[in-house]
């Protein structure tokens, strides 16, 4: 029997997002190549930055990437409760910016219209503009999604918060031991936010009522015996992340900014989910 690509596409990749009630949202395929556009498009706008541009990738850089991966998270949360069209239909073709892998990609185009009329505007302040620019796109799409007044989940939510925040207390108190300094604030923001996915996974599938929807995630549950051992993961994951990249680049420069790359690319992957299942949770979406 022939292999059929159009039918493996539509049951793997496209269903899962069309058809949320019917479809898991993520499966080995779709995962697998999700991961594999990351990692290419990660390496290409790494040389843009860093090559192309000759933008120093520092701790500035890496700071002003934030306030858009919480305008990504908060606009998914946004669709997530209905506000947001699931599908967009362009001259018959269907798109799905909202939801991954979508919503990555449309907060990188947000990301570079900033970037781009920053460097019109001012090349010295290019960065410092764009991460302004980011914070008002965070604040507006925070504003449309809590002016939703009902809060269910609030005190699970302050628990995540609250959990996320003990850890990374933690990790400061055993950075400080182990090298005898206080960690960077870059270290601290991958930490937290790995520390958040895996608090609002442990607390949100626990007691709140929800399921993970990731393959590995799933995985990780399923085999460790719980909620709780994700978290433990994301934990010792953050921790060895740190202590890893520290022990491992030299202090030359272009080690140390493709060590902030990386370290702002895990913080992508940790808070981004992280921040979109916290508000959910609290929303009750």
């Amino acid at each position: 029997m022939a292999f059929d690509i159009s039918s493996f596409i539509n049951e793997y990749f496209i269903f899962p997002m069309k058809y949320p009630g019917q479809y898991a949202p993520y499966n080995v395929f779709n995962t697998t190549a999700f991961a594999i556009i990351a990692i290419v498009a990660v390496y290409c706008i790494y040389w843009l930055v860093s090559k192309k541009l000759k933008l120093k990738v520092d701790e500035e850089f890496y700071f002003a990437a934030i306030p858009y991966i919480m305008f990504a998270a908060f606009l998914r949360v946004i669709q997530d409760a209905a506000l947001l069209p699931r599908e967009v239909v362009v001259f018959g073709a269907s798109f799905f910016p909202f939801i991954t892998p979508g919503i990555y990609f449309l907060a990188f185009f947000v990301l570079a219209a900033c970037f781009a009329a920053s460097w019109i505007y001012d090349k010295k302040a290019v960065v410092k503009n764009t991460a302004t620019a980011g914070w008002l796109f965070a604040a507006a799409s925070f504003l449309v999604l809590f002016s939703k007044l009902s809060f269910p989940n609030f005190t699970i939510g302050a628990g995540i918060v609250a959990l996320a925040a003990g850890c990374a207390l933690l990790f400061w108190l055993v950075y400080k031991q182990v090298f005898r300094k206080r960690p960077e604030k870059i270290e601290f923001a991958v930490v937290l936010g790995q520390c958040v996915d895996g608090a609002a996974t442990f607390l949100g599938v626990g007691f709140a009522g929800y399921s993970e929807q990731h393959v590995v995630g799933n995985a990780v549950i399923g085999s460790l015996g719980g909620p709780f051992a994700f978290f433990m993961l994301k934990l010792l994951f953050a921790f060895a992340v740190v202590y890893v990249t520290r022990r491992e680049f030299s202090q030359k420069p272009e080690e140390q900014q493709a060590r902030v790359f990386l370290l702002l690319l895990i913080t992508i992957f940790g808070l981004g989910p992280g921040m979109r299942d916290l508000c959910r949770i609290i929303l009750g979406v």
